[in-house]
């Protein structure tokens, strides 16, 4: 469905952007990145949105000229997709094509700014419109020899791709041109966090008898949420609790761990929270001793950014930008991906010597300052778009 924004502003001799999501779902940090973009470059640009069905459109839809609202077409990337999967794509895709194509027909678009390369169907329509493409590259497309063709389509057509990390622009090297692709950290709005995050009562804080532990992320294989369950089985003489908050993206892995927690000793409790709210998220982790990110791939990991600005340690496997943010045993520690057994090791370590864990959350938010800051990020996007601008008119 197309709309008009009421808040429309009157602009003249300024840029049209096109900005579209991948997801407006409520929580996630791909679509915290995109909801600071859109309010960094509202009144100074002309705005035009294309918005997948979710809880944030209502409160986006403030900030474009126009907008329209799609149905949410996220490739499937995970490893062992189901080929039906694809053919779902593909076919979502021709109908989103089709009413981008009707949206665009009366509009001058200088460029456009896709958030994920999940949505890189899109590309075609913008070329075929003569839009400049920057597309954000946020995933590792699974399996290899899929991704290496997905990326070499990326390559051909898009002005510039924006990676997220330094782990995933060695994803991309070799297969987008080196001067086509830029690494763009992603940030948190701390002013947001802090707005969100409250002192918790002595009634709600952490129990000294009881190990939190809390895993933030959609439930799915790629987010190896079982690796948690194998390591804590067999640790003895503390009560633990896991929290487990994300939507089930993957209902068979679901049951499966649904099925391997009822084994769990009565000592350890694990709960699925569903998604929340991000003020409900930052409390959680509050709530932990530790935060924990199992996942086998990740493109960047917003967890572990704002479980640090929360001054809350981190044990991550070797994925996303955990190798850049956590130093063994000064903040947390990392784990190869998979490796449940050196998992077990970390959390044994942590819950014996609770000193430890919490020198390690007075170090937290010092490595997150060294490295990112939201606004240099948006404005560094920014520059990304406007030089694709300029290089179209030369090219004109």
């Amino acid at each position: 469905m197309q709309f008009l924004s009421e808040n429309t502003i009157e602009m003249k001799n300024v840029n049209s952007v096109l900005l579209i999501s991948h997801s407006t779902s409520k929580s996630g940090g791909g679509e915290d990145d995109f909801t600071a973009l859109v309010k960094h470059m509202f009144g100074r640009y002309k705005l035009y949105g294309i918005l997948p069905e979710g809880e944030r459109v209502e409160y986006l839809s403030k900030y474009f000229e126009e907008y329209l609202i799609v149905e949410q077409n996220i490739f499937p990337f995970g490893n062992l997709a189901n080929p039906w999967d694809y053919f779902i794509f593909i076919k979502k895709a021709i109908k989103i094509n089709k009413l981008i194509r009707g949206f665009l027909s009366s509009k001058k678009i200088d460029c456009s700014y896709i958030n994920s390369s999940v949505n890189f169907s899109i590309i075609s329509i913008l070329k075929r419109n003569k839009i400049p493409v920057v597309l954000s590259i946020k995933e590792i497309i699974k399996p290899d020899i899929l991704r290496n063709i997905i990326l070499h389509y990326i390559n051909s057509q898009v002005c510039k791709s924006i990676v997220i990390s330094k782990y995933l622009y060695g994803k991309v090297d070799g297969i987008i041109e080196s001067n086509k692709v830029e690494i763009v950290y992603s940030g948190i709005d701390e002013k947001y966090l802090e707005s969100l995050v409250h002192p918790l009562s002595k009634e709600t804080n952490i129990e000294d008898d009881c190990f939190r532990i809390v895993n933030i992320g959609v439930i799915a294989p790629y987010k190896g949420q079982l690796l948690i369950i194998k390591a804590i089985r067999n640790i003895e003489g503390i009560n633990i609790r896991v929290d487990f908050v994300g939507r089930v993206a993957d209902n068979k892995y679901f049951v499966d761990l649904q099925n391997q927690a009822s084994r769990l000793p009565p000592s350890i409790k694990v709960t699925f929270a569903g998604e929340q709210q991000k003020k409900e998220v930052y409390r959680l982790i509050q709530l932990s001793s530790i935060v924990i990110v199992s996942s086998l791939e990740e493109g960047m990991s917003f967890v572990i950014l704002e479980s640090l600005l929360l001054n809350k340690a981190v044990i991550s496997s070797k994925v996303g930008i955990a190798e850049e943010l956590i130093r063994n045993n000064e903040n947390g520690f990392i784990f190869a991906r998979g490796d449940y057994n050196k998992l077990n090791e970390y959390l044994r370590y942590v819950i014996k010597n609770r000193e430890v864990l919490s020198s390690f959350n007075r170090n937290t938010k010092r490595y997150y300052e060294q490295k990112f800051n939201l606004n240099h990020s948006l404005e560094r996007i920014e520059g990304v778009i406007l030089k694709c601008i300029q290089n179209s008119v030369i090219d004109s």
